[in-house]
């Protein structure tokens, strides 16, 4: 059973509560660390409870609660005096681990609404752009559906255009004719769209990460490692925001290809953390 703190740290409104977790909770030596780190939260000792926290992470113990009391811990530091930079990334970080594992929660879910309105704020108190970017167009379509719903439309167009066919081979009358050649180019349309969807989220899935950026900045590299420099103001390197999510496509010796919004570039490893892959 995760043990949850019932607490709030103005703005966020940030509050554990007691849940039964969806998979199995760490057991053993992980168990008595987890009840240390989780002991240490409800005394207040965030960095203590996090280094216990950030361990399990390390050992490879990955658990739904677990990336929640961790994003409770940086979320709680980061407005603490001993705050430390990237805190709040970190904590959208681990509550978009949590999302991943466990995509129902909502209390996850609303907390991480909070922390991207505090990095929010934060960056427009400077005058910078929001850490929110629009996805390019093709990855926004395909997006709006999960990958089952794009098979099921395939395989729906598939049946309609086969009716169809059949309908109108086999019909000798005018108006079937006319309704299976309807339903034929319905089927075929619609075969054609959710394939090509289709096609294009398994590609994605199989090819793309996703990741969170976990430093205060993460400056856009080139192939090469030198910033990027926006071709419409000289001089000024590109960044992505602090907590910010990136789509992950491609990796050299060094670098992390990333691409956020329309943009497209390279990015040192240790500015984001990635998410795990689902299954």
């Amino acid at each position: 059973m995760s043990r949850r703190l019932l607490s709030y740290c103005a703005p966020l409104a940030i509050c554990l509560s007691s849940s039964v977790g969806l998979a199995q909770l760490p057991a053993g030596e992980d168990l008595g660390i987890y009840d240390s780190a989780v002991q240490a939260l409800a005394n207040g000792a965030h960095t203590e409870a996090l280094q216990k926290l950030e361990l399990l992470a390390d050992r490879g113990v990955i658990h739904p609660d677990i990336s929640f009391d961790r994003a409770v811990a940086y979320a709680f530091r980061a407005r603490s005096p001993q705050a430390r930079p990237g805190d709040f990334g970190r904590a959208a970080f681990a509550l978009s681990e949590t999302l991943t594992l466990r995509p129902t929660d909502v209390e996850a879910a609303e907390l991480l609404t909070r922390v991207d309105h505090e990095l929010s704020k934060a960056r427009s108190r400077h005058g910078n752009p929001s850490l929110l970017a629009r996805p390019r167009l093709t990855r926004a379509v395909v997006g709006l559906l999960p990958e089952n719903a794009w098979a099921v439309g395939a395989l729906m167009g598939s049946l309609t255009a086969t009716v169809g066919l059949i309908l109108r081979a086999e019909s000798s009358r005018p108006r079937r004719k006319l309704a299976g050649g309807v339903a034929a180019w319905l089927g075929a349309a619609l075969l054609v769209v959710t394939g090509l969807g289709l096609g294009y989220a398994v590609h994605a899935r199989h090819t793309t990460r996703q990741g969170v950026v976990v430093s205060t900045d993460a400056r856009l590299l080139d192939v090469t490692g030198a910033p990027l420099v926006v071709a419409h103001q000289p001089g000024q390197d590109l960044s992505i925001p602090e907590g910010a999510r990136v789509a992950v496509t491609g990796r050299t010796e060094r670098l992390l290809q990333v691409e956020w919004g329309s943009l497209e570039a390279y990015v040192s490893p240790g500015e984001l953390q990635l998410l795990p892959e689902r299954k």
